[in-house]
């Protein structure tokens, strides 16, 4: 996942070019104890989304996994994922 993201922004000249042309809305789901998309890099991504005029709503998981909180602890948040689908 990490190297897809690379590969993908290489192929803009930065991170708002890349952004112009994404969806309208985002949800972006975060875990402060990740270690693949570290706290800062979330926030900066999310920065970059609203600056480039995108909706974002954001849902933070709790958990002792890390990166895994993802993959296995997502129920807290589930709703907050049926609503963002729903609109």
């Amino acid at each position: 996942m990490v190297r897809a993201n690379q590969l993908f922004l290489n192929e803009y000249p930065s991170l708002a070019a890349a952004l112009a042309g994404a969806p309208a809305r985002w949800l972006v789901v975060s875990t402060a104890s990740d270690r693949v998309f570290l706290a800062e890099g979330v926030a900066e991504f999310t920065a970059a989304l609203r600056t480039a005029g995108k909706q974002v709503a954001t849902a933070a998981l709790d958990g002792p996994l890390g990166h895994l909180n993802g993959v296995v602890g997502m129920a807290p948040v589930g709703e907050t994922i049926r609503a963002f689908l729903a609109r």
